[in-house]
């Protein structure tokens, strides 16, 4: 069993200009007064089959609830005109689980065979002072590996496994945006020479990203 609690705060001043190449063209400038508070609980339960035997596995849960909470006042100036003590809200939560398991077979000495899955479910509420938005983002990621000792001073291996990120809101009623995923896949050799003396790893990685999220402006 594993607890973390992490409860944070930080305030901090925040200085901007909209120079002449953004799209502000020098008409925007200001300061801010940010004020973040936030606070997590995550458990993870996990239980193993002992390291000895040919059947290894492993199965356990994970749970997390995050709130983050942000409140800044702006002291800003627009097209000479000043906005004083505006103010910005962001409010998140997550309440998030996943449920997983692992098992591995030693058919001989030599080959071992595993597969894995884990469920993730991530529920998220967000709200811009003006807007509250939900939504529930899950996946099922599956995970298959085997590896083959081709002498006792030298292993080779494979794996392909699925990864998931999240999705989320943005504020004001813009679009919320997709989850990402992942289909990666490696293959590797690890071993040691000269006695056991010298050990080396060679491996090769293969990714395959969908719908990667990326910051930038977009011009209306």
């Amino acid at each position: 069993s594993s607890t973390t609690y992490i409860d944070y705060r930080h305030q901090y001043p925040f200085s901007y200009i909209g120079g002449p190449a953004t799209v502000y063209a020098g008409a925007l400038e200001g300061n801010d007064a940010r004020h973040i508070a936030a606070h997590m609980l995550a458990q993870e339960f996990r239980v193993a089959s002992r390291d000895t035997g040919a059947l290894k596995w492993t199965a356990g849960a994970f749970l997390r609830s995050l709130d983050n909470d942000e409140h800044d006042t702006y002291q800003t100036e627009y097209g000479g005109i000043l906005y004083p003590e505006a103010i910005y809200i962001a409010d998140d939560t997550y309440r998030s689980y996943s449920l997983f398991g692992d098992a591995s077979y030693a058919f001989t000495e030599r080959f071992d065979l595993g597969a894995g899955a884990r469920y993730f479910h991530d529920r998220q509420t967000t709200f811009d002072g003006l807007i509250t938005q939900q939504g529930d983002f899950h996946s099922t990621d599956p995970r298959v590996y085997a590896s083959y000792k081709i002498t006792p001073d030298m292993n080779v291996y494979a794996s392909i496994a699925k990864g998931f990120r999240s999705g989320g809101f943005n504020s004001s009623g813009l679009p919320s945006y997709n989850p990402e995923s992942l289909i990666s896949y490696e293959i590797g050799t690890k071993g040691l020479v000269a006695g056991g003396r010298v050990s080396y790893e060679f491996a090769g990685y293969y990714g395959d990203y969908k719908d990667m999220l990326r910051r930038g402006l977009v011009y209306l």
